[in-house]
């Protein structure tokens, strides 16, 4: 085993180096790597963590949840990072926002988000209409939530090519990152809960539009002002490029990684300073727990408005010999 590990490795790096991160040829190393060792994850133990915390958050806007439920929901979101069961879903559609519907299906598989992120949405969608137990609602909605947590990753949305497999580690700094040891803990005020309340209708299309939100909020949020081609604050394409540098990722959808990296340390001239990108990481975090209590909200509303099965009546006896 140790054998083949070393010979995919291999064969993964020469076909990453002919082309970035346009790996059609390494596609099937990455597979076959995955069979023998499972950790897509860049950082999965992230997820169920920031879905706990809105879990908390969303009972403090007076909202009751079992605890199964819950569990089942932080599962879910982990699950799409780490289970076994997964593993062809993992290696065949990546986890990457569809920016300008550019990142097309190609031979093995598919290297945007959109054809899992439907499949999941469309799982959930029959749970809630169905006689699904409550804990598999929720975890069939923690496998949905899990991409929407991901539009708050820049990388994901730029997108810059990133995986961590065995042998070649390409994970994303951004989401290695740490917050602050004195970073306040997550809450919303009373008004707080309530507009996030007025803003969740029922609507199946929900999720989707949440995922959309979510990536275009973080598009925002690093991108440039483009008034009078000023930049400010928001630019950060030192660190995140979009079209890609290289012509045969950029005509294939792709962004990059820039000059800077994401990590609390001095850099070079042009990089943000360290409190600069904790403020910027402190924001996408705010909005991934954010949207985690929009989900549940969503989930709440649905499920309220769940219709009580309806028993045919018992037919009469009378006269029956």
């Amino acid at each position: 085993m140790q054998t083949s590990i070393f010979l995919t490795a291999r064969l993964l790096r020469k076909a990453h180096s002919r082309a970035r991160p346009n790996i059609l040829r390494a596609l099937p190393c990455v597979f076959l790597l995955g069979l023998l060792d499972t950790s897509f994850a860049y950082d999965a133990a992230r997820h169920p963590v920031y879905t706990n915390q809105a879990v908390i958050a969303f009972r403090g806007c007076g909202y009751t949840l079992p605890a199964s439920a819950a569990a089942a929901l932080a599962a879910g979101t982990q699950d799409e990072d780490t289970a076994p069961l997964n593993l062809y879903d993992r290696s065949t559609n990546w986890h990457f926002y569809n920016r300008e519907g550019r990142l097309r299906p190609w031979a093995f598989g598919n290297r945007s988000l959109d054809r899992i992120f439907a499949k999941r949405s469309q799982a959930l969608e029959i749970a809630l209409r169905g006689e699904s137990n409550i804990n598999d609602v929720y975890h069939r909605a923690g496998q949905v939530l899990h991409y929407i947590q991901d539009m708050s990753v820049p990388a994901h949305v730029a997108p810059a090519f990133h995986m961590k497999l065995p042998l070649w580690d390409r994970s994303d700094p951004f989401d290695n990152f740490t917050a602050p040891v004195d970073s306040a803990p997550f809450a919303l005020t009373s008004k707080q809960c309530s507009e996030l309340s007025d803003q969740i209708t029922t609507d199946p299309v929900t999720a989707t539009r949440l995922l959309a939100n979510a990536a275009k909020r973080t598009l925002s949020a690093i991108s440039p002002s483009v008034l009078e081609g000023q930049t400010s604050d928001t630019d950060w394409r030192a660190y995140w490029i979009y079209p890609s540098d290289n012509h045969a990722d950029a005509a294939n959808g792709w962004g990059a990684y820039g000059l800077c990296v994401f990590a609390r340390r001095p850099q070079r001239s042009g990089c943000k300073t360290p409190r600069q990108e904790e403020a910027l990481f402190a924001l996408q975090y705010q909005r991934t727990v954010t949207d985690s209590i929009r989900i549940l909200i969503y989930l709440d509303k649905r499920r309220a408005k769940r219709p009580t099965t309806a028993f045919p009546p018992q037919q009469s006896l009378a006269g029956q010999h």
